[in-house]
């Protein structure tokens, strides 16, 4: 049985056609997703908002004081930071640098002290650019403020004397918290990632498939003279599974390292338990691919029904795209117990946990559920691979 489980082991480790699908494939769709949705969580930022300010009589009159504090400030370097500002010294040198389109609009003050925006239609036209928005609101809560002060010195000038009511009157009362409900910020990129090791979980099936089919008598040569060999089926069939077992764990561990460590993405920290979740992932994985390597089919077909299944149920899984996760998101939400009949979205699901959430109580029922389904995986092969007869070989 030793001998049976190392000859496996060995054999299916030069089988390129077993390890192209199962291993450099998931890797390779790793790859192309961090490169084209690298960035992905980075478009949910705001950079500085490139901006010319008219700087004229009317920017450098004293009356403006406040207008340029306001500018210097929002143009500070740093994290907060949210304009980048480029002096202009009169409408007309503004609009000339509008031209190029390297700006969204330029600002000036009127006569009285009062900012206005002009705006390149080229940028403000975009519903997916807030920075147009940013520049309007700042100026629209300058004009407010302003407003403010001139009413209040005109009502009660001394007030304004009052350093700690001048103080209050612009510090902004926060009436509300950002918490967040999970551990960990989100992110789409851990999301497709976390799609690919449940796709790639659901490839291993590949390598117990080619197995298996090796094994059985009426489905290789092979199989023929290891069937009429001393050591029993059983024994046969469970160092054979046993070998594609150890062999898809370290397959999925691979893929799942170089995501840590060469695509950078974190697993909070839980790399034990992210290897044990590969380890299950992996024994569910084997099952499936011992029950389609029992079906009496030819070796492409079941290839082709392992790689057809693993992008169908990645579908539901949020593979491609946020159509798909919206669907994905759907049925778990409405129809959780064929998400819970979807291994591949099992699996994110368990990474989901691990990452997200500061304890794993949540972790445990999706091992439990992949555990069962490879029960019935288990159940199933076991009825297809039950001692037989042949008339012939």
């Amino acid at each position: 049985m030793r001998a049976t489980f190392l000859y496996t082991l060995t054999y299916l480790a030069r089988q390129r056609e077993v390890l192209i699908w199962a291993l450099a494939f998931p890797i390779i769709m790793a790859t192309l997703f961090f490169a084209v949705l690298g960035n992905v969580d980075e478009t949910y930022s705001i950079d500085p908002v490139k901006l010319v300010v008219v700087e004229d009589a009317n920017y450098a009159a004293d009356t403006a004081s406040a207008f340029r504090e306001t500018i210097a400030a929002l143009s500070a370097a740093g994290d907060d930071q949210l304009l980048d500002p480029v002096a202009a010294p009169d409408q007309a040198a503004a609009r000339a640098l509008l031209e190029p389109g390297d700006y969204y609009g330029y600002v000036y003050l009127d006569a009285e002290g009062w900012p206005h925006y002009v705006g390149d239609a080229r940028h403000n036209a975009s519903t997916n650019d807030p920075s147009a928005a940013v520049v309007k609101l700042i100026l629209d809560r300058y004009s407010r403020n302003a407003a403010l002060v001139t009413e209040i010195a005109a009502a009660a000038p001394g007030a304004l004397a009052d350093d700690q009511f001048f103080a209050a009157l612009f510090s902004g009362v926060a009436v509300t918290q950002a918490i967040s409900v999970t551990d960990r910020p989100p992110s789409d990129m851990i999301r497709y990632m976390y799609v690919v090791l449940g796709f790639a979980a659901f490839m291993v099936a590949t390598i117990a498939s080619s197995a298996v089919t090796a094994a059985r008598a009426n489905l290789s040569v092979l199989g023929a003279r290891r069937t009429v060999g001393g050591l029993s089926q059983v024994r046969t069939l469970t160092a054979t599974l046993g070998a594609c077992w150890v062999l898809s764990t370290a397959v999925l561990l691979i893929a799942f390292l170089y995501i840590r460590y060469v695509l950078g993405l974190d697993f909070a920290g839980r790399g034990p338990v992210s290897a044990v979740t590969l380890a299950v992932a992996g024994l569910t994985g084997t099952l499936i691919g011992a029950v389609v390597g029992a079906l009496p089919l030819a070796s492409g077909a079941k290839g082709g029904i392992i790689a057809g299944l693993s992008c169908f149920l990645s579908l539901f899984a949020g593979m491609y795209g946020p159509p798909s996760q919206q669907l994905a998101d759907l049925v778990a939400r409405d129809l959780p117990l064929a998400a819970w009949a979807n291994p591949v979205r099992q699996v994110y699901d368990a990474f989901m946990a691990i990452y997200y959430y500061d304890n794993l109580d949540h972790l445990w029922p999706v091992l439990g559920r992949l555990i069962a389904f490879a029960a019935i995986c288990f159940a199933a092969a076991a009825l297809l691979m039950r001692r037989q007869r042949y008339d012939h070989l």
